[in-house]
């Protein structure tokens, strides 16, 4: 049974929340221009995305210099549950890309 002053509402919350995952989806796909054929774009962007973004909204690229990549990856390595190769990865796209 609804409660009162639901009905009606399921439809539009329905498109709603569909709406939204498309959103989110579309926003973590890969940004690379020219990603290598056969994937969606490079190992250290999908990193970037997949790991970084459990935790928090991610950054573009050119929101940081070098340095301070370097010293935010470093800071995150352990959280995001990145080894060594991957956090350089992620550092390498992310310093190319700035």
């Amino acid at each position: 049974m609804r409660a009162a002053g639901t009905a009606g509402r399921t439809g539009p919350v329905l498109i709603g929340i569909v709406a939204l995952s498309v959103v989110v989806a579309s926003q973590m796909s890969c940004t690379s221009i020219a990603p290598a054929v056969g994937s969606a774009c490079s190992p250290g962007e999908a990193l970037y995305r997949r790991r970084c973004g459990r935790c928090h909204d991610l950054f573009p690229p050119h929101a940081y210099s070098d340095a301070k990549w370097r010293s935010a990856v470093g800071r995150n390595q352990l959280a995001a549950g990145l080894t060594d190769a991957e956090a350089e990865a992620a550092l390498a796209w992310l310093q190319s890309a700035n």
